[in-house]
């Protein structure tokens, strides 16, 4: 190797040195990466207390003789089933060989001397198999069983009573579908996030002001406070709390647009600091790595809906009253897309 070295020109010296040096600096980069992404996995991770028994309201349960029509969306038929197993240490789904698994994204609205509110709730049913997701926005208003309360109140209410598990808890009792993962951000981390960002840019549909802020119809530029105050607005929206739901979800794809784009790419760093100290879920890193590299692209399939009711004032409190029927629905949506061979 050594004499094959010696008979090379200088530029083919040169040549071979620089192409070295690059693979090297290119190794050490992803290297680099990787140890830094692993240690933010590892400081944003906060497991589940384990589940014994799927959690099931004291109050309505969708049915008493333990079993749940499916609805067979080919056949227009439903059968019963038995209930789904709850979350335990060996039930939890592997990402990694695109097992079907669930998720709650929770958008807290956590402010000074306030315990806070789970204002922003989507639960995601997800088949890496079949390409398909299921994206259900659940109203902050709606009123539900607080799970281990045994007392009817505001979903958001959960977080404020027992932090993330009893917001879990909660919701794996309204639909009777376990969760097995969640991702929780603070509001602070959602506007310090779009400011490392440089801001955004949404098409608003209504003029509005709120907290100091203009907001003009058409295309606007966002900052992080713009962005939160943008979010949070729902009194002067028509549609009120599912105007909200709907700008939020403007700016979550507006979010990610940018964080996609170069100048994400960059701020890597910068992200990736405030996400460690807004940011807590129970996707460890290896599940973080198979979810961006195997099913990020991968699901193409994607049907949305809202969790439906009507509106209620009781003692002179507003709340989001939800039919049983209609949290059947959604248990139905849900576990289709968990085992589609219910649909054959």
């Amino acid at each position: 190797m050594l004499r094959i070295w010696r008979r090379w020109r200088t530029w083919q010296k040169i040549a071979v040195s620089c192409c070295l040096l690059i693979l090297i600096g290119s190794c050490t980069a992803v290297l680099i990466i990787g140890m830094t992404l692993k240690r933010a996995a590892d400081s944003m991770y906060e497991a589940l207390p384990e589940r014994k028994e799927l959690l099931r309201s004291t109050i309505e349960p969708l049915e008493t003789d333990q079993v749940n029509p499916v609805h067979n969306r080919k056949s227009n038929r439903s059968t019963s089933v038995p209930v789904m197993e709850p979350v335990a240490v060996d039930s939890q789904p592997d990402v990694g060989k695109s097992e079907p698994f669930t998720m709650l994204l929770m958008g807290v609205d956590e402010r000074a001397h306030d315990s806070g509110r789970s204002d922003s709730l989507i639960m995601v049913a997800v088949n890496p198999k079949q390409g398909s997701a299921v994206i259900v926005h659940i109203p902050r208003d709606t009123r539900t069983e607080l799970a281990d309360l045994n007392k009817l109140d505001k979903i958001n209410h959960a977080y404020a009573y027992g932090g993330t598990a009893m917001t879990v808890a909660t919701v794996e009792q309204l639909f009777e579908i376990p969760i097995h993962y969640y991702i929780k951000t603070n509001m602070e981390g959602f506007k310090a996030v779009i400011d490392e960002l440089g801001g955004i840019e949404v098409h608003n549909q209504i003029p509005f002001e709120t907290d100091g802020h203009r907001f003009a119809v058409g295309n606007i530029e966002l900052s992080g406070e713009q962005s939160l105050a943008y979010v949070r607005m729902r009194k002067q929206d028509p549609k009120g709390d599912f105007g909200r739901m709907d700008r939020q979800s403007l700016v979550l794809r507006a979010l990610a647009q940018r964080a996609a784009s170069t100048d994400g790419v960059v701020r890597l760093g910068a992200i990736i600091d405030v996400l460690q100290q807004h940011t807590r879920t129970n996707l460890a890193f290896e599940d973080w790595i198979s979810l961006a590299a195997k099913h990020a692209s991968s699901i193409n399939q994607i049907e949305k809906t809202t969790l439906t009711g009507a509106s209620e004032r009781i003692a002179g409190i507003y709340y989001w009253k939800v039919s049983k029927k209609e949290r059947l629905r959604i248990h139905n949506l849900l576990r289709n897309n968990l085992e589609p061979n219910l649909d054959k």
